[in-house]
């Protein structure tokens, strides 16, 4: 039994309609600058083929906001249009916990995914794609105070034969993660409950007969 789910999630009551949102995602995307991410840490390493990403994350949001958010939907890929995500199997207790497998696409780029642990303070999932003969990625946080998050990510992908010596894929896998780096850390810190508001995928897990993420109080 498959479910699908296919939308993009914006704040209906700050903006009317998703055009609007798009509008704020492109203008991030505009003021991107990779040389000059404050609170942001990236470095990568690649060997045989083998890429290993590692970055920190200073985030001016609440642990309490910034870890419910994660643990409920470990990524940020429903904000932007295109992305596609279908859950072929649920969580072994929640729809997207662990042990829960889906194949997502955006971009046109697809890749099937296995989340191997999910908690509060930490996630690890495993994925392959056409391109990729393992990913693993986790993702550790920690409260620093003051109202104030520490996330640390790894990232470990060794990628296809053919395009192990293509080095712009590798760019181009860094300069999508500083992107997104950017894109959460500016969101979150903007507005560190706008995840609350996310009620459209629980709808739609409702309506397929799955069980849904666990409430957030």
């Amino acid at each position: 039994m498959y479910t699908g789910v296919s939308a993009q999630v914006y704040p209906p009551e700050t903006y009317t309609n998703r055009k609007e949102w798009n509008k704020v995602l492109d203008e991030k995307t505009k003021s991107f600058d990779p040389e000059n991410i404050p609170g942001v840490e990236n470095s990568q390493e690649i060997k045989d083929g083998k890429l290993l990403m590692k970055a920190k994350v200073i985030l001016d949001a609440p642990y309490d906001d910034v870890t419910k958010f994660f643990y409920q939907y470990q990524n940020i890929s429903y904000l932007y249009k295109g992305y596609t995500m279908v859950v072929k199997t649920p969580g072994e207790k929640e729809f997207f916990g662990a042990g829960s497998q889906r194949e997502s696409s955006i971009m046109g780029l697809s890749y099937k995914e296995t989340l191997v642990e999910n908690r509060l303070d930490y996630q690890e999932w495993v994925a392959v794609s056409p391109l990729v003969k393992y990913q693993k990625g986790t993702y550790h946080f920690t409260d620093l105070g003051g109202g104030k998050t520490q996330m640390d990510i790894t990232m470990d992908v060794e990628f296809v034969p053919f395009i192990q010596n293509m080095k712009f894929i590798y760019k181009f896998i860094e300069q999508g993660n500083l992107t997104s780096m950017y894109t959460f850390k500016s969101l979150l810190e903007e507005d560190p409950t706008f995840y609350k508001r996310i009620t459209w995928l629980n709808e739609l897990i409702q309506k397929k007969g799955w069980p849904t993420p666990p409430p957030i109080e």
